[in-house]
């Protein structure tokens, strides 16, 4: 047997192969902790243990659950790396977001984060646009984005 078992699909404990009948010509992998939980059974003379073994460690829906788990972390890991992609103001254009773009602050002199949009060289927050002069040092980032919405890039 080159590959190892996984653990059984039903209560996770671990598996093994066994052989047995009158020749050892029954092959059989089974939960460990309870023979009657899960196995699968099949002859000597129609499988290798190798096989079985397939047979025993394929789980579509696993597999497909794992890709999604993968699929979904490197989402996270990428929306993570944005989050974390905060612009501190300088004093030059360059280090603004665009006019009219409604971004993540962080005000030097505030103790607080907040939501605000930028409009000329003034942050606009909420609707009542209490306008407040950007300085340098306030920190920003962009908003994350939905699926399918472009890119501030």
């Amino acid at each position: 047997m080159t590959e190892q078992l996984k653990p059984c699909p039903f209560c996770g404990e671990s598996a093994q192969v066994s052989r047995f009948g009158v020749d050892d010509d029954w092959i059989c992998v089974e939960c460990d902790a309870n023979p009657s939980c899960c196995s699968v059974t099949t002859l000597a003379a129609y499988s290798k243990n190798g096989e079985i073994v397939d047979q025993w460690n394929t789980r579509p829906i696993e597999d497909a659950q794992s890709a999604r788990i993968q699929e979904l972390e490197a989402h996270l890991a990428e929306a993570r790396a944005k989050a974390l992609e905060w612009v501190t103001f300088d004093g030059s254009e360059e280090t603004l977001p665009c006019e009219g773009d409604t971004v993540i602050t962080h005000i030097r002199n505030q103790s607080f984060t907040s939501c605000a949009t930028r409009s000329v060289f003034e942050w606009y927050w909420g609707e009542a646009g209490i306008p407040t002069p950007i300085i340098a040092g306030d920190r920003w980032a962009y908003l994350p984005r939905h699926a399918g919405e472009e890119s501030h890039e």
